[in-house]
């Protein structure tokens, strides 16, 4: 499962994360919620700055430069990161 190779590269890295050992026994109890999980096309960058909108209404989506295969709740990933200073849902995030 590719959720075991990140933990495992996580391990071998010299960096880590205070309390780390919390949020390794978070992703071992959860493990199983990622079996069977579905495999669909993704935009795979998809966030504010890729869409496109016109008079207020969706438009569409550009940059497929990244696109790939994965789990469709990946695809959201980045929508918190790059926009954190733009909209009150994501306060806490730094």
């Amino acid at each position: 499962m590719i959720a075991k190779k990140y933990v495992e590269a996580y391990l071998a890295c010299q960096i880590k994360i205070d309390q780390d050992e919390k949020i390794l026994q978070f992703i071992d109890n959860h493990m199983l919620l990622m079996e069977n999980r579905p495999n669909v096309f993704q935009h795979d960058d998809y966030h504010p700055s890729n869409l496109i909108a016109q008079e207020g209404k969706f438009k569409g989506i550009i940059d497929f430069g990244r696109y790939d295969w994965g789990d469709p709740i990946h695809e959201f990933l980045k929508i918190g990161i790059f926009t954190r200073n733009i909209t009150f849902l994501f306060p806490l995030v730094k």
